[in-house]
């Protein structure tokens, strides 16, 4: 399950642990009651809003366009795209 929440605190505890509270617009009882017991693994990214269909719809003519004058596949131009402009630059660290 993917939730989009806020970050409202965050502290770090006597014992060096640390307590992050996230609030969210979700209905998150089931999975709370399913998972209150167990480790689970939380991965933070920034919210981002999907693309619109006809945003998406256009990137698709677009590609075929690009395609047709590379005369190369939409699947190798789309993949090229990603690489040049929709992959995140990482430092050394990962980060």
């Amino acid at each position: 399950m993917k939730l989009r929440s806020d970050i409202t605190d965050f502290i770090v505890l006597q014992n060096g642990r640390q307590r992050i509270t996230f609030e969210t617009e979700d209905d998150f009882r089931a999975e709370y009651d399913r998972l209150k017991d167990k480790k689970i693994v939380i991965e933070p990214k920034v919210y981002r809003k999907p693309r619109s269909l006809d945003a998406n719809a256009y990137f698709h003519v677009l590609v075929n366009k690009i395609a047709a004058v590379l005369r190369s596949s939409d699947d190798e131009v789309k993949a090229e795209l990603v690489v040049r402009y929709g992959t995140v630059e990482r430092d050394e660290d990962g980060g």
